[in-house]
């Protein structure tokens, strides 16, 4: 039975059914004896069935079969309350299990508690203005924010000499953890916005998967308190690697609200039905009305859904896209009152072995010499 209730909440996932896929799910068995991508599934279909009454009750019903049972499963509950579109649950759900559990797991959810909590009563967004404020940016200057922690310094000389040449002289770095804290304020071209005490690491420097979450909660914040304080912002990661000059490429393209790249990856519903979505690993954002109002539903669409690319292309489909115009050079429409352009993915690609402008790529285990001879860089 429980196969054939697993099988039953793929089909009808990839149907788009979202409230049986939960049903199907939650009817397979406790949590814990689910695996992890499940569990996923699990969490990703009450997002999208949030609105439904039935997925609300059988969440209900997972909450009082399953909590207090594993603490690590715990954290997932919390997660799946706060997609369910009551952040407040999920907050009193790791408090819960931060008073309960004295291992790894409470430490995360103390964490994961204190830093919600300050995200919901507006604490972190002051925070952040007032840290903005000291570093003296310029008013209305143009600010290129990179994110980095010491497990990628060697990925950020890469892109750091690249971006030197090709984007800006200097950045802003938002550190995740001491060392990057560290290495980027030694750095004449680097301006440090530090939210090391946000986050938990693995002993080999790996940020916990629940940090991450809250990660992009944050970046998020970030860029619409720059946004709002008149700055136009470039949001590069760490593995967008510039190979020629980024402004000469945005004088060719039309006016627009917002830059982004195109990809075809998560969320895939969104991509299916769209045939592509927005990647939050490359984009520029100007300061205008329509930005500001966008990049609000934007943050609350990330405190949902607990991660900004996902968040990004719900937002836009749920609002539906007008005034499309597809040429060899870009994409553009209108979504949720902004006007988006999407470079064509021979300027800006996916791929480390090609792209004439910004290559994205995700590294696996090429050395920094091998990324630099895929890249072509000398």
């Amino acid at each position: 039975m429980k196969r054939l209730f697993l099988v039953c909440s793929r089909l009808s996932a990839r149907m788009g059914w979202w409230t049986m896929t939960v049903a199907s799910l939650v009817y397979t068995g406790p949590l814990p004896s689910l695996a992890v991508f499940d569990r996923g599934r699990l969490s990703y279909a009450l997002l999208l069935s949030r609105r439904s009454g039935v997925s609300q009750a059988l969440f209900v019903r997972l909450l009082k079969r399953d909590f207090g049972k594993d603490a690590a499963i715990d954290l997932e509950i919390a997660e799946m309350a706060m997609r369910l579109g009551n952040p407040s649950l999920g907050r009193d759900l790791l408090l819960k299990v931060a008073q309960r559990d004295k291992g790894a797991a409470g430490t995360v959810a103390a964490t994961m508690y204190r830093y919600i909590t300050q995200i919901l009563d507006g604490t972190v967004s002051a925070t952040f203005n007032q840290q903005i404020e000291a570093l003296d940016l310029g008013s209305g200057s143009r600010v290129t924010v990179i994110t980095l922690s010491g497990h990628y310094l060697e990925m950020f000389e890469l892109w750091k000499e690249q971006a030197l040449k090709y984007v800006d002289r200097r950045f802003l770095v938002i550190a995740l953890d001491t060392k990057a804290v560290e290495v980027a304020s030694q750095l004449e071209c680097c301006r440090v916005l530090d939210i090391s005490p946000y986050f938990l690491f693995d002993a080999n420097g790996k940020i916990n998967p629940h940090s991450r979450h809250l990660l992009w909660v944050l970046r998020s914040l970030i860029l619409k308190t720059l946004l709002e304080r008149g700055h136009t912002v470039y949001s590069m990661d760490i593995d967008a690697v510039p190979v020629t000059d980024l402004d000469a490429m945005l004088a060719t393209l039309p006016q627009a609200d917002i830059v982004a790249q195109e990809d075809f990856s998560i969320p895939m519903d969104v991509a299916r039905k769209q045939g592509f979505i927005l990647c939050c690993g490359f984009m520029i954002l100007h300061p205008t009305a329509a930005t500001l109002a966008f990049m609000k539903r934007f943050t609350d669409q990330v405190i949902l859904e607990l991660d900004d690319q996902l968040a990004l292309n719900h937002q836009i489909a749920e609002a539906g896209i007008t005034n499309m115009e597809t040429q060899a050079a870009y994409r553009r429409f209108t979504a949720d009152g902004a006007v988006i352009v999407c470079p064509d993915k021979q300027r800006v690609s996916r791929d480390v072995s090609y792209g004439t402008v910004v290559r994205h790529f995700q590294q696996r285990n090429e050395s920094i010499a091998e990324l630099r001879q895929k890249l072509e860089i000398a």
